[in-house]
């Protein structure tokens, strides 16, 4: 799944789940707004 995926991304690259969530929240608002 996709957030399987993000999850497996962040682990990678070392950033938290949290900013994570915070940097997709951001886009998905940004495409709205």
């Amino acid at each position: 799944t996709l957030s399987q995926r993000l999850r497996k991304q962040a682990r990678l690259s070392g950033v938290s789940a949290a900013s994570l969530v915070h940097l997709a929240w951001a886009q998905v608002v940004g495409r709205f707004s």
